[in-house]
Parts: structure tokens; sequence; C-alpha cells
């Protein structure tokens, strides 16, 4: 698996937005930190998206891979969804 391209992560920005049922002005935060290196000494971004509704989606650029996604449940409470990594170790 190779980092993706900037084309990719923009379709995967969109996408997941669409995922966050939020609209571009909905997007509070858009931040990018370095997630890990790749064997052969890539860096691997990770992208973390915030929504008005306190929803939180991160995904990396190794592979456009979603690493978390939390959103409130009807309590409010915040919950993630999703089975992912804390930190960029391949295999």
């Amino acid at each position: 698996m190779h980092p993706v391209n900037l084309k990719s992560l923009l379709a995967l920005f969109v996408a997941t937005l669409s995922l966050l049922q939020a609209t571009a002005a909905e997007v509070l935060r858009f931040e990018e930190s370095d997630f890990g290196k790749t064997p052969d000494g890539a860096v691997v971004k990770l992208y973390t998206l915030r929504n008005s509704k306190g929803m939180i989606a991160k995904i990396m650029t190794y592979g456009a891979t979603l690493t978390e996604l939390q959103t409130p449940d009807r309590n409010g409470a915040m919950t993630s969804v999703v089975l992912g990594a804390s930190t960029f170790e391949p295999f």
C-alpha cells in the first residue's frame, strides 16, 4: 500500500463530509498532523475533521484509511463507531 495522492485525498475529504452529513460551512476544523512513516520513509499524514454536531473523523493518507469516527449518541455522549488505529505501525 502506498500513500494516496492529493486528488484521492480530496475525494476522500468530500466523501467524509457526506458521511458526517455536513456541508462545507458546518466543518469547524480541518487539522493535519504526522501519523508515522512507511518502511521506505514516506510520511503518513492524519487528517482530522470536526463538524458542528460534534462528530469527528480521522483519516490517514496510507490507503485513505478511516482510523476513527466519533459521533454523539442519543444522550449526547461521544461514541466511537469504527475499529481504528491510534498509531501507525505497518505490518
